[in-house]
């Protein structure tokens, strides 16, 4: 059982690192909460960016390359859209969906529910890290 439990510790501490290091905003965000309420679920972090806006991030630990959303995934960032619309209005800039185990299918889905590779998009972790970036 503690062969169980130590390994899970180390799961846990290596997804936390991986986002720590490779999608946490930089010092001109504002952090606004973890596991904030977000219509009828929560959405696990919550960011504001002068220049970027609004967006929440959903963490997945997927571990394989290529991992489809199922449906559960989709219903849910549907609804994160929704009431990040509804809640800030036009400052709402989508939802950052970070897998943790494969960083390559990270994506931003906009406002709008378009679906943009992360690194591509206005929400790249590097351009969130630039001060004063647009």
């Amino acid at each position: 059982a503690e062969r169980g439990v130590t390994r899970t510790r180390v799961l846990v501490a290596s997804h936390a690192s991986r986002y720590v290091s490779l999608f946490l905003p930089g010092p001109a965000s504002d952090f606004l909460g973890a596991e904030v309420r977000v219509g009828t679920g929560r959405a696990d972090l919550a960011w504001s960016h002068p220049t970027h806006g609004v967006w929440f991030d959903e963490i997945k630990t997927w571990r394989h390359a290529g991992m489809a959303w199922d449906g559960a995934t989709h219903d849910q960032i549907g609804r994160y859209i929704e009431a990040g619309r509804t809640t800030f209005g036009d400052r709402f800039t989508g939802v950052r969906l970070v897998v943790t185990g494969h960083t390559r299918d990270s994506v931003h889905i906009d406002a709008h529910g378009e679906v943009t590779p992360l690194m591509r998009s206005t929400l790249a972790p590097r351009a969130l890290v630039m001060v004063g970036a647009a």
